[in-house]
């Protein structure tokens, strides 16, 4: 049993008509009688029942066709897959990372890609965070690492890791010698955060302080 042979029973079950399942398949009608009357030889038996007025499907048909159905989606899910590994063995990968990440994370990340996909090559660029996720929606970039962000439609989201956001402070303050330090801790106090658009400064804004206005006097 071949794939011609299953994709020429799907047409011609289908369509119910041997010269539209040949314009389907690009095949003669002789060929596709070929293979079907090949099919029914292999398996022991009529598939359909044809006259010179129409063709109808014999019970055995109708019965094949869920399996005929998921043996070609099964060969399609596995050409798909093998051509997508080969696609990952060469070619350039374009990614888009904040600094830090660009220089702590992705070396030792790479080094051991490459061992597995040694005709890969990456092109890597240091962006900051609040600009990457609208690099990537318009294709400048095909992957980006940068803190989680809100949803965003058409991109798909994988968590890599938690970080955790630290504050510093003179040793003298009230505050240094906790183990954390809560929103509301953090508010009560004058603080020096990063201006607009950035992602500690949404975060500051969203758990509780409501938006900043410049010159305010907790933060500079």
């Amino acid at each position: 049993m071949t794939l011609k042979q299953l994709k020429a029973f799907l047409a011609l079950a289908r369509t119910l008509n041997y010269a539209n399942a040949s314009l389907e398949l690009h095949l003669s009608q002789s060929a596709l009688s070929l293979s079907i009357k090949s099919l029914e030889d292999e398996l022991g038996g009529k598939l359909f029942n044809r006259n010179t007025r129409r063709v109808e499907l014999t019970q055995e048909g109708k019965s094949l066709i869920p399996y005929a159905k998921k043996l070609l989606a099964n060969w399609d899910e596995m050409e798909n897959d093998v051509k997508q590994r080969f696609k990952l063995n060469r070619g350039t990968l374009s990614i888009a990372s904040m600094p830090f990440f660009t220089h702590a994370i992705l070396p030792d990340v790479i080094h051991s890609f490459l061992s597995e996909h040694p005709n890969l090559n990456f092109s890597i660029h240091d962006i900051p965070n609040e600009t990457i996720i609208e690099k990537v929606q318009d294709g400048i970039f095909e992957l980006g690492i940068c803190f989680e962000p809100e949803l965003t439609e058409g991109l798909e989201f994988v968590p890599l890791f938690d970080e955790d956001f630290l504050a510093l402070l003179p040793k003298n303050h009230l505050l240094a010698d906790k183990a954390r330090i809560s929103w509301q801790q953090l508010f009560a106090n004058p603080f020096i955060t990063l201006q607009k658009p950035s992602i500690v400064r949404h975060l500051v804004e969203q758990n509780g302080l409501g938006e900043i206005n410049r010159g305010q006097d907790k933060v500079s």
